[in-house]
């Protein structure tokens, strides 16, 4: 999985992706 797909997948409404969002937020 790419971390921009990844950011945007996490911002949807999935709570398990938090993770995951936060990790590809920083480098976003």
């Amino acid at each position: 999985m790419s971390l921009q797909r990844a950011a945007i997948f996490c911002e949807g409404t999935f709570t398990i992706a938090h993770s995951h969002c936060i990790a590809a937020s920083i480098p976003r």
